[in-house]
């Protein structure tokens, strides 16, 4: 997993020789000067490997605003790819955290992160060369350990790029029960061997997906102990002492007390979006103002996937690496300048199959479509056998077997770190597999945009205590082929879930699904497929159909699920023609 940080660096610096992107974000003023590498003494004694670079003093001119990077990834980064800020008069202090690179002290994830920015922050505030504003840029857990601080350090921070992380982290992990598989777990290995061997993070990664119970896999096949691990797999109730208390309780606050301008930047293939997209809900109108949202067609790298088939051409827009989108907001800000990349107080979204991009204030249901809302209606699909209807069929159902110890996977979605690939992908031809249902659409009369939070309701049953339940949403061309738009699962007993008493089935349940927003473009001619499963792996850890724990389950059992059609079982999506 080597990466050629001179020839990425090189290439950051190149794009700002062109003149169209001169034109947006101004000409370079600077050039690179001083570079000051010095281990930064922490409270407690241990002392951090920490690079300044600062721009080329011009007469008088010697003092500079600091950008603050901290940093785990040490073979996935490098401090030469944001000297780029040097030519626009920014001083850049990157930071190996503690345990990581030449740093002092052990890595212990999430711990130390708040308490040593804070110390970096000071220390930073008594560099002769600092003017006192502070910038901070982050993405995922360097984003995270900027917002561990934010509210103790703001006075000083005059504004804030945050990609593809949320403070509230179990949204990530959790839906409605089900455990994402393929988010902290391959990270805990890979952070173990600094992203830099592959064959061994297979390795040991295959050896976790075999271990049954769950619950002590990941410390059996690394030889130590994760406590955090421990309590996050056992901690699914978001109001539990875990979650609500500590470091992520303080951190789920965070949203409500943001008062300086932050530019949230996030894909709609990356499993933070709804987190980040509930942040920004979350932050203060008077505040929201002044703060700006982009969420790209893109997974966890804020890029469009390698190998990606479907056409995207006005995707990308944040440049090398990012560059473009962390240096339009800051010099937004400390400029004046209009932001080219974003909209004040609006989220600006890209819509697949229109490949365009447009601004909203929010995705909530009265607000999907901004000033097209009076144009919005929403279209209710039914369930039938092989079919969605517009008009309620006669009840009935259908049943699939699901075995666990065989778990089904599909292609593409919001996956953060696993051996299927994320995002857009071409989709297996419906009613191969006898352990999933399919539903098509009749073709659509006329170009639709279907937006907003798509909701299913489902009314279920197993001959097991309790199963899960896998939808997923696909646009389906002229031509058969399918791409995914949306998945979302449950527990039987969760996702707003009412048992439901019946002489037929003894445990029957309604289940409410909320799919979070996918913005699409249905062109006329095209259909909707939507499937219902209860397996997908190793995006989610098979679950073994007890009312045990998923973690502690260690006999896992087959389920016969059933699906009934009806009146009552049918999905809803917010649409514009």
């Amino acid at each position: 997993m080597e990466k050629d940080f001179k020839g990425l660096s090189q290439k950051i610096f190149d794009q700002f020789k062109r003149p169209e992107i001169q034109e947006q974000y101004g000409v370079p003023g600077h050039e690179p000067g001083d570079i000051r590498t010095c281990m930064v003494p922490m409270k407690d004694g241990i002392s951090l490997n920490t690079t300044v670079m600062l721009p080329k003093n011009k007469g008088e001119e010697n003092q500079w605003p600091a950008i603050l990077i901290r940093n785990p990834y040490i073979a996935l980064a490098d401090s030469s790819l944001y000297r780029f800020y040097n030519l626009y008069g920014y001083a850049v202090v990157y930071q190996e955290v503690r345990g990581k690179g030449k740093s002092e002290g052990d890595f212990m994830a999430w711990d130390n992160e708040r308490s040593d920015g804070i110390d970096t922050v000071r220390w930073i505030q008594s560099q002769p060369w600092y003017n006192g504003e502070l910038y901070l840029v982050g993405s995922s857990y360097t984003a995270f350990v900027h917002m561990t601080m934010l509210e103790d350090i703001m006075p000083d921070v005059k504004a804030a790029v945050l990609r593809v992380f949320t403070p509230d982290f179990r949204s990530a992990l959790y839906e409605n029960g089900v455990w994402h598989l393929d988010m902290i777990t391959p990270w805990i290995i890979n952070t173990e061997y600094d992203f830099k061997e592959d064959r061994l993070f297979v390795d040991k990664y295959s050896q976790v997906l075999d271990i049954r119970p769950f619950e002590q896999a990941i410390d059996q096949v690394m030889g130590k102990s994760y406590p955090w691990h421990q309590q996050m797999i056992a901690s699914d109730d978001p109001d539990s002492g875990f979650w609500a208390d500590s470091l992520w309780g303080r951190l789920r606050s965070l949203p409500e007390k943001i008062n300086i301008p932050v530019l949230l930047i996030d894909g709609w293939y990356d499993p933070f979006c709804p987190g980040l997209l509930d942040m920004w809900e979350k932050i203060p109108e008077n505040s929201r103002k002044d703060c700006a949202m982009i969420i790209g067609p893109w997974v966890h790298d804020c890029v469009i996937q390698e190998g990606c088939e479907f056409s995207m051409p006005h995707g990308e827009i944040l440049g090398e690496d990012g560059s473009l989108g962390f240096l339009d907001w800051l010099n937004h800000v400390r400029f004046g300048r209009r932001p080219n990349l974003s909209v004040l107080g609006k989220i600006r979204y890209y819509i697949m199959g229109k490949d365009a991009w447009e601004s909203v204030e929010s995705f909530k249901v009265d607000k999907v479509f901004g000033s097209r809302q009076s144009e919005c209606r929403p279209l209710r699909f039914y369930l039938s056998e092989n079919r969605l209807t517009e008009t309620p069929p006669s009840p009935g159902k259908l049943s699939y077997d699901y075995d666990p110890d065989r778990p089904g996977s599909f292609w593409g979605g919001e996956y953060y770190n696993n051996f299927m690939p994320g995002g857009i992908m071409h989709q297996p031809k419906p009613f191969k597999r006898k352990s999933v249902l399919n539903f098509i659409s009749e073709s659509f009369e006329k170009d639709t945009e279907i937006s907003g939070y798509m909701e299913l309701y489902l009314k279920v049953a197993s001959d097991c205590e309790d199963t899960v339940f896998i939808a997923r949403i696909d646009k389906v061309d002229e031509d058969g082929k399918a791409w995914n738009i949306r998945e979302c699962a449950s527990l039987m007993s969760r996702g707003q879930a009412q048992k439901v008493s019946s002489a037929e089935e003894k445990n029957m349940w309604r289940l409410h699904l909320r799919f979070w927003p996918g913005p699409w473009i249905i062109r006329a001619g095209e259909r909707l497929r939507l499937d219902i499963t209860s397996s997908n792996y190793p995006a989610y850890l098979p679950f073994g159909n007890t009312k045990e724990t998923w973690s502690k389950q260690a006999d896992l059992k087959k389920a016969h699920n059933t699906v009934f059609a009806g009146p009552d079982t049918y999905l809803v999506i917010q649409s514009l023609s």
